[in-house]
């Protein structure tokens, strides 16, 4: 089992908190768009204008399908419960993750440790915990931010049982998704998203710090080349959640 977590923890009013000033050390910043709209067509095609002649590929693909309804057994004001199934095909892995998602910085409780992943216990070597800040970018002056904080449990001979406390009620789709990925880059990612109804979309991705540099890195080294220029892409809003739980055509 293994727990990452960025967070800094201080005690508010003999509470303690995820001070928001004191931001997770783990970020993931991200632009997507639909390819129909402009830019790359897939994810190779993105792979190669970002970094051209870097034939250094790590492919993974996915079976992916979001809870339409889920019932959060811990009420954390203002935060979002998701619940995804995905199934690596390349790897032979399932995994179910449960998140809680805000605009806000989280509280320290629920943790989501051990016994408290309401996926299920964590105990395999593979499952996690893992707290994290979204930086997407979306067409809009400054990125906009997330918290999440999420545990998943992993099996690689069948689909984790869904716990009946969650009441968990999955959407009446799937999504397949390709995941490019080049280590040396700055563990740069791309996913080629086929969505339900024939939708596509296209995200590109890297983790790092939470900080000003890396912020500034990825603008210039990922966003910047996909937003102009000629055959540049409109960024989208919604995010791979949205995207993937959305069922209609």
């Amino acid at each position: 089992m293994k727990q990452r977590t960025g967070w800094v923890m201080v005690l508010a009013c003999g509470i303690g908190v995820f001070a928001s000033g004191a931001a997770a050390t783990q970020a993931e910043y991200a632009i997507r768009w639909d390819p129909s709209q402009g830019g790359p067509k897939t994810a190779a095609e993105a792979l190669a204008r970002l970094a051209p002649g870097d034939n250094d590929i790590e492919t993974d693909l996915f079976r992916v399908r979001y809870a339409s309804e889920v019932k959060a057994p811990t009420d954390v004001v203002g935060a979002r419960a998701i619940l995804r199934e995905r199934e690596r095909t390349s790897k032979a892995r399932h995994e179910l993750t449960y998140k809680l998602r805000s605009n806000s910085p989280l509280p320290s409780v629920p943790s989501f440790a051990g016994a408290q992943c309401p996926a299920g216990p964590l105990v395999g070597p593979k499952d996690e915990t893992k707290d994290e800040i979204d930086v997407s970018f979306t067409g809009a002056a400054d990125p906009v931010r997330a918290f999440s904080r999420s545990c998943t449990v992993q099996s690689t001979s069948a689909p984790p049982p869904i716990p009946e406390a969650l009441q968990a009620r999955f959407a009446a789709c799937e999504s397949t998704t390709t995941r490019l990925g080049l280590k040396r880059r700055g563990n740069l990612r791309v996913e080629e998203w086929r969505l339900p109804g024939g939708r596509v979309a296209i995200e590109a991705s890297r983790t790092g710090p939470d900080t000003p540099r890396a912020l500034k890195a990825f603008r210039r080294e990922v966003v910047e080349p996909l937003t102009t220029g000629s055959n540049a892409i409109r960024p989208l809003s919604r995010s791979k959640t949205d995207l993937g739980s959305d069922c209609g055509a």
